[in-house]
């Protein structure tokens, strides 16, 4: 039974205890990212998670990372468009060790001016290894394309030049004013009891806080999306083109009943994607559909990777089978089947501390509420297939997608341009 405590400054405490579970996960969540950041502050979010790690007024870097070594655990950190988090995962006599080196780091991180300009070259050359990635290239200028000059269309990492430009006093400007109490949310899962996680919590985190609960930060903005063709040439073995068509909101009804629509189109082996272009026609190795959800924004993803000279054929066929899904419907079977492959995918992603650790801290930072799987399987058990349909209908409508080629220059990559209509 998960439990969740809202402390005097705004901080946010959920606790999910796990029987048959000997470890413990902690992770501190900060609703930050490049969706919050603006052209000039484009990367901040994730470069100061890297700095986190670089040494505080006690521990050197190697410190932190020898601490929990030494003790069998796990340090890390992940930054997205909407979040950032630090997490340990240790045995569950480690959990007070563990939430010590969490608060050290992020309250006494020292932000040293070599440490950073060291770490300015690790930022860029992980920004040069993503251009090295035509798929990774392909998701991020998919974005550009269909959120514009709106925050969700800047990438997680930021621009090279942005890195070089940050200094100290604009990396903790933009720490302190979005790293504050009440845009955060604690989250402990495994092998410990709430009292101890609410103590634990109250002593490394709460106390260090000004009680004065802080002003809320900048919530993100809808967004006004873009109908583009964009391109990037690379000199790779195969063409990687994705379409973005308008979503639903992270949690909403419609975003359910896309998820639906999304196995049944592509999100599977047995989806009409894979089979139409992978296993009928041997087009490509991956095909699939994905749904991006945020606060107020989402999109739907279509992907696919194919030898250049493919590229036309398969642009025909994702099209075709879009079409097909949207105007001739499915039979009950077929949703049946999607709406269990998305109870599955949800209830599968519970097993792991980690991922429950995850799950409940990202849905209470962005609704306020606490993430309970029954409710949210009786709410994908109460999807019809009518509110499947008219969703889908609304979400794949081609006169205001976007789309994107990222492969070799060739004579007809502009047919991927043939998505928007």
């Amino acid at each position: 039974m998960e439990k969740i405590k809202i402390f005097d400054s705004g901080l946010k405490l959920i606790v999910k205890k796990m029987s048959g579970i000997y470890t413990a996960c902690c992770g501190v969540f900060v609703g930050v990212g490049s969706s919050m950041e603006n052209t000039a502050t484009n990367g901040y979010s994730h470069f100061i998670e890297h700095l986190l790690f670089k040494g505080t007024k006690k521990r050197s870097a190697l410190e932190i990372s020898e601490e929990i070594d030494n003790v069998g655990g796990q340090l890390n950190a992940y930054t997205s468009k909407d979040v950032t988090c630090f997490y340990t995962r240790t045995m569950s006599e480690h959990t007070e060790k563990s939430m010590e080196l969490l608060s050290d780091m992020f309250f006494d991180a020292q932000f040293d001016s070599e440490e950073i300009e060291r770490e300015k070259k690790v930022v860029i050359e992980e920004i040069l290894m993503d251009e090295d990635m035509p798929d990774s290239v392909c998701h991020d200028l998919l974005a550009e394309a269909f959120y514009g000059n709106h925050a969700l269309g800047m990438t997680i990492t930021g621009k090279p030049q942005n890195i070089k430009k940050a200094t100290r006093e604009s990396l903790l400007s933009y720490k302190n004013r979005c790293y504050v109490p009440s845009n955060m949310c604690i989250a402990l899962t495994g092998d410990v009891d709430f009292e101890s996680a609410c103590a634990l919590t109250e002593k490394y985190f709460e106390k260090r806080f000004n009680k004065k609960r802080s002003e809320p930060v900048l919530s993100l903005v809808p967004a006004v999306t873009d109908r583009q063709f964009k391109y990037a040439f690379k000199e790779v073995e195969q063409a990687h083109i994705a379409v973005a068509f308008p979503g639903a909101e992270f949690a909403s009804d419609k975003y359910y009943a896309l998820g639906i629509a999304s196995f049944m189109l592509g999100g599977g082996m047995s989806s009409r994607l894979f089979q139409t272009i992978r296993e009928k026609n041997g087009l490509a190795y991956t095909v699939y559909t994905y749904p991006s959800a945020y606060k107020n924004n989402g999109y739907m993803e279509v992907y696919a990777a194919t030898t250049p000279k493919n590229t036309s054929k398969l642009v025909e066929l994702m099209k075709s089978e879009i079409k097909r899904f949207t105007e001739d419907g499915f039979k009950e079977a077929e949703f049946n089947k999607g709406k269990e492959q998305l109870k599955g995918n949800l209830v599968m992603g519970q097993e792991n501390p980690l991922g429950i650790m995850s799950a409940y801290a990202n849905y209470f930072l962005k609704t306020g509420e606490v993430y309970d799987l029954k409710k949210r399987l009786k709410r994908i058990e109460a999807i019809t297939p009518e509110q499947v349909l008219e969703a889908s209908r609304k979400c794949f409508d081609f006169s205001v997608c976007s789309a994107v080629y990222v492969g070799q220059k060739t004579d007809d990559f502009r047919c991927v341009e043939n998505f928007i209509e």
